[in-house]
């Protein structure tokens, strides 16, 4: 019985390390350790320099998920580029991005290049 467990143990050990190798991805974040997200800037200009508030989350699916931002009139935007990375602290609250729009992103979205950011509100 102990020998049939550890069979089962190795081999989703190993589906699990397959996967991640296949999709070219990291493991689930643990504590300490850096999500993989998507943050590529897109080919082509730099849009018009904006200003937007609104709630950060998480999007899409593994390999490849992404941080957004939704406003209170569901525009939702794509964060892009180093700074996106650090957003995903803020994840569910209230942030005032500055940056640039880029368009087409992940097919047919819009997205903001983030140049900076602050915290507006915990909620």
């Amino acid at each position: 019985m102990k020998s049939l467990m550890l069979a089962i143990l190795i081999i989703s050990l190993g589906i699990v390390l397959l996967t991640a190798w296949v999709f070219n991805s990291k493991l689930p974040a643990q504590e300490g350790s850096e999500l993989w997200i998507v943050t590529d800037l897109p080919s082509g200009e730099k849009g018009s320099f904006t200003e937007v508030i609104g709630q950060i989350d998480l999007a899409g699916t593994a390999p490849r998920p992404y941080v957004i931002l939704e406003t209170k009139d569901g525009a939702v935007y794509v964060m892009l580029g180093e700074k996106a990375r650090e957003l995903l602290k803020f994840q569910y609250k209230t942030v005032h991005v500055t940056g640039y729009i880029r368009e087409k992103v992940l097919g047919t979205g819009k997205g903001i290049e983030v140049v900076h950011y602050e915290l507006v509100s915990e909620e």
